[in-house]
C-alpha cells in the first residue's frame, strides 16, 4: 500500500490529486430476479432518489413550493483576450497539428470577435471591452457578438500578474481603449500606433509615476493575502530589470529565505552578525537534504555541471529542498530555473513554469525533437547565464522532451564553448526529482515495454 498524508497549508494544490490514495470504491446490490423479471420491473424513481441522497424537511418544504435553488444576479461573463496570433485551441487527443491549423475560424476568438464586432456596429464604438456584454451578446458556436434583446450582464476581463509583460499591459489598454477594430488601433495613442503596448501605456500616463504598480497593488490587496502582497511587490521591484545585481537578487530571494528560517523556527535575531548566505547553514535538513544540498551547491560553484537524480517518494522533503536551493543560489546573484511537468507542481516551485514553456518543447516529440529556441534570443541568453535547473516530476516525463532540452542546450552553450557541444546539458547543473512508483509517461494504447522506454531512466542522459 502507498499511504500519505499532506498536512502543510499548501497542499490545497493538490486537493484532486494528491492528499489521499486509496482503492477504487464501488457499490453493488445483489439482486437474485431473472431477466423476465428485470424486464417487467417497476422502477420508483422516487425510491432511487432518497437512496442517493438525504433532503431535509426545510429543503424538501423549499423544493414543494418551487423556489429558487440558487441564483446569480447580476451574470458576471469573463471576458477572454490574447496577443496576436496567441489565441488558445482547442482540439481531440490525436488530432493532426496541420489539419487543426486548417481549419476555418481557427484564428477566431471572443477577443477577435469583438474587434469585428466594432466594425459592424456603430454604438460598439463607445464601449470598452468590459462594458461591451451589457449590450451585447458572445455566441460561442459561431463566434459572433450580437446586440442583446434582454438581461444584464457585468464584463469582467481576465487577471493577468505584471509578470506576464506585454499582456498586462494589453490588459491595461483595454479598460481606456474604445471600438478598437484591430491590435494597431489598441496600441495608438495620442494618434501615434507605437511598437508595443507598454509604449502606448506610458503615451497615455499610465504609467508614470509607478502609478502601474500603486493600481496592481490596491487590486491585488481586494483578495491576496499578506504573503502574496510581499511576493508581489518583490516581482514588481524585479520586473523592469533585464540584468540583475548581487544586491537586487538578494532582496528578491529575502521573503523566500525568511519563510524558510521561519518553518524551522529559526529567529533572524539569533544570528544578527552571521553573513547573508550563511544563514543557510542553521537551515534544519532531514534525512539525506544536506548531503544533496552540499553535493549541488558544490558542482554549482565548480562550474564544471553535473546532472543529478533526488530520488523520493511524496513527504520526503523535495519540495523543501527545492526551495532551499533555489534560495541560496539566488542570493549570491545566480539565475536558477525551476520547471516541473505540471502546473500544480510548477506552483510549488519558486518562480516555477512548466517545462514546456520554458523550454518551448514541441508538443508531439520525436527521437530527433529540439526545443523552439533560436539563438541570441533572449531565452537563449537566459540559459546562458543560468547556473542550476531544477525539474520536478521527472519520472513522468517522456524522455524525448528531456533529450529535446539536452540537445538545445549543447547547441545554445557552443557558441561561448565548442567543447559544450560534447557535454550533457551544455555543461549546466540540472538536478531532476520525481518517484517512479507514481505515474509514468502515458503513452495511450502502450504496454509496459513502451512506457518503461519512454521513461527518463531509458534516455541516453
Amino acid at each position: 500500500m502507498n499511504v500519505e498524508w499532506c498536512n502543510q497549508s499548501r497542499a490545497i494544490k493538490y486537493l484532486f490529486k494528491y492528499i489521499n490514495k486509496g482503492y477504487d470504491r464501488v457499490t453493488a446490490i445483489l439482486d437474485n430476479a431473472d431477466d423476465s423479471e428485470c424486464s417487467n420491473k417497476v422502477i420508483d424513481e422516487i425510491k432511487n432518489y432518497l437512496d442517493c441522497r438525504y433532503i431535509s424537511p426545510c429543503e424538501a418544504v423549499w423544493r414543494i413550493f418551487a423556489y429558487p435553488i440558487h441564483s446569480r444576479e447580476p451574470a458576471v461573463q469573463r471576458l477572454s483576450f490574447h496577443l496576436p496570433g496567441r489565441n488558445p485551441i482547442l482540439y481531440e487527443d490525436g488530432e493532426d497539428i496541420d489539419d487543426i491549423l486548417s481549419k476555418p475560424g481557427i484564428d477566431q476568438s471572443m477577443f477577435t470577435a469583438w474587434m469585428e464586432a466594432n466594425n459592424n456596429y456603430s454604438e460598439a464604438k463607445e464601449l470598452t471591452y468590459s462594458e461591451f456584454p451589457r449590450f451585447f451578446v458572445y455566441n460561442k458556436k459561431e463566434k459572433i457578438w450580437s446586440r442583446r434583446k434582454c438581461g444584464y450582464t457585468i464584463g469582467r476581463l481576465y487577471y493577468v500578474p505584471p509578470t506576464c509583460g506585454e499582456l498586462f499591459y494589453l490588459r491595461m489598454m483595454l479598460n481606456f481603449v474604445r471600438g478598437p477594430t484591430n491590435y494597431d488601433q489598441i496600441k495608438s495613442a495620442n494618434g501615434v500606433i507605437h511598437n508595443s503596448f507598454r509604449d502606448a501605456c506610458f503615451a497615455l500616463g499610465l504609467l508614470n509615476d509607478d502609478r502601474e504598480y500603486i493600481e496592481a497593488i490596491k487590486e491585488a490587496s481586494c483578495w491576496g493575502l499578506g504573503d502574496y502582497l510581499r511576493k508581489l511587490f518583490t516581482v514588481m521591484l524585479m520586473s523592469n530589470n533585464l540584468s540583475l545585481t548581487d544586491e537586487e537578487l538578494k532582496t528578491r530571494c529575502l521573503y523566500e529565505i525568511e519563510m524558510i528560517l521561519q518553518d524551522n523556527r529559526k529567529s533572524l535575531k539569533e544570528y544578527p552578525h552571521m553573513p547573508f548566505p550563511e544563514y543557510f547553514v542553521r537551515l534544519k535538513f532531514q534525512n539525506e537534504q544536506q548531503g544533496v544540498f552540499e553535493k549541488i551547491v558544490e558542482a554549482v560553484s565548480k562550474e564544471d555541471g553535473g546532472v543529478f537524480f533526488v530520488y523520493g517518494h511524496g513527504g520526503t522533503g523535495k519540495t523543501y529542498l527545492w526551495i532551499v536551493l533555489t534560495s541560496f543560489l539566488r542570493s549570491q546573484g545566480m539565475i536558477v530555473l525551476t520547471v516541473a511537468l505540471s502546473g500544480i507542481a510548477a506552483l510549488l516551485l519558486p518562480g516555477g513554469r512548466t517545462a514546456h514553456s520554458r523550454f518551448a518543447i514541441p508538443l508531439t516529440v520525436h527521437e530527433d525533437s529540439v526545443c523552439n529556441i533560436k539563438q541570441n534570443s533572449e531565452l537563449a541568453e537566459l540559459l546562458k547565464q543560468t547556473k542550476l535547473i531544477i525539474w520536478d516530476e521527472a519520472s513522468m516525463v517522456h524522455r524525448y522532451s528531456v533529450e529535446a532540452v539536452d540537445k538545445s542546450l549543447r547547441d545554445i552553450m557552443s557558441s561561448t564553448n565548442n567543447n559544450n557541444a560534447n557535454l550533457p546539458f551544455g555543461g549546466k547543473v540540472v538536478v531532476f526529482g520525481g518517484d517512479f512508483r507514481q505515474i509514468l509517461p502515458v503513452i495511450p494504447g502502450s504496454g509496459r515495454t513502451e512506457i518503461v522506454n519512454a521513461s527518463i531512466c531509458s534516455s541516453y542522459i
